[in-house]
């Protein structure tokens, strides 16, 4: 088994439940902005119908997975054959699953493929639809617009890389999370949401995860402190991070492009206090912890998968679930689905599927499959 890091697993299960409850109770079983009548469910009802943090939370994930072996020096980019060597890893792990996802979403679970043409056809094949207005958000499965952000993200990790790898990692930080919010400044102000999450409008976000993994390979002040210290810093990042979302509902400011741009610093503030306390408190780990949280590291595991199918299935069992027995109907359907896309689709070439289950912390850490480390392994995004 594969060591990973439990803390990361589930937080990816936070993240894709938030998406999928969005899409699903947000869209469908309660009104647009229901929670906001009801004082206590406040917190609740934010993640439950705002998607976004969910998506964010992701991509700051991605940027502390995919930079940490460079920032511990396990691996490096020296030559172009690391670059290329990286690029054909990436294009394994996301790939596969996105092709067949894309093809069963638009041919078999619905009838998405009138609204395609040749020239959308050619956007779907290379990624690119986040370059086109018409067709940021695919059809059929428009969680994809996240996704080509993540591909495209995976293509300027190289450069990045060994920009943050330079002495002074935290002015490379500062300049990217400027262009970052002067994008989305740019985007609001045009009310165009293709430059307003496009990779530049997000790099900011990427970059925070990249920050934390440097900061965590060179044991700063925070990777030692105290259970409690680390879980109040978790605690406090998750109520920053859920008020953000509240302030694009609550028109408490004046309506700028440069105040709205803002609301996602806030977010990533509140994700660096959240992420840095659970790596933090993570190596303090007991058995009630992790017997608690063993379904949602799995599902955190089994994240890419939920993410890509979520939509196709919503969509292909039924266009309203809205009773109660229809949404748990929905989520076993989607929770067995995509375990087998998990298992045979993303790790086919694994040959005991007990490898792609999460282990207990409390025994010695095992080594590497070597199945698992050729992948990439879940863990790597």
């Amino acid at each position: 088994m594969a060591e990973r890091n439990r803390a990361l697993d589930i937080l990816r299960g936070v993240a894709v439940l938030a998406v999928v409850f969005h899409h699903l109770i947000g869209g469908r079983v309660y009104p647009e902005g229901w929670w906001l009548e009801y004082g206590y469910a406040y917190f609740l009802g934010t993640w439950l119908t705002h998607g976004w943090l969910g998506v964010s939370l992701f991509f700051v994930l991605s940027g502390f997975v995919l930079f940490l072996p460079y920032a511990q020096g396990r691996r490096q980019f020296l030559v172009m054959g690391d670059t290329l060597k990286f690029y054909r890893h990436r294009a394994r792990r996301l790939l596969p699953l996105y092709y067949i996802s894309t093809f069963v979403a638009l041919f078999i679970l619905g009838n998405f493929w009138p609204h395609y043409n040749l020239e959308r056809a050619f956007a779907m094949a290379t990624l690119t639809f986040n370059f086109f207005p018409k067709y940021f958000a695919p059809p059929g499965n428009t969680p994809l617009w996240s996704l080509g952000i993540e591909v495209w993200y995976c293509i300027l990790f190289p450069a990045l890389a060994l920009l943050f790898l330079k002495p002074k990692p935290k002015v490379v930080f500062f300049w990217v999370s400027v262009i970052a919010y002067l994008t989305r400044v740019a985007g609001d102000s045009l009310d165009s949401r293709m430059i307003t999450n496009s990779i530049l409008g997000h790099l900011g976000t990427f970059s925070l995860g990249m920050w934390i993994a440097l900061s965590w390979a060179k044991t700063s002040t925070w990777t030692n402190w105290s259970a409690s210290f680390a879980f109040g810093s978790a605690v406090a990042g998750f109520f920053i991070m859920t008020s953000a979302a509240l302030l694009f509902d609550i028109d408490i400011f004046p309506s700028s492009p440069w105040i709205y741009a803002a609301y996602p610093l806030i977010f990533q503030l509140g994700t660096a206090l959240l992420l840095m306390g659970l790596l933090a408190w993570g190596s303090r780990v007991n058995s009630f912890v992790w017997r608690s949280s063993w379904v949602l590291e799995l599902i955190g595991m089994m994240c890419y998968s939920i993410y890509l199918w979520h939509v196709p299935l919503l969509a292909g069992l039924r266009p309203t679930i809205t009773r109660p027995l229809e949404v748990l109907v929905y989520l076993g359907v989607l929770l067995v689905f995509s375990w087998l896309s998990y298992r045979y689709i993303e790790f086919g070439h694994v040959r005991d599927w007990r490898v792609l289950l999460p282990s207990n912390p409390l025994r010695a850490v095992q080594k590497t499959s070597p199945e698992i480390k050729a992948a990439g392994g879940p863990a790597d995004g």
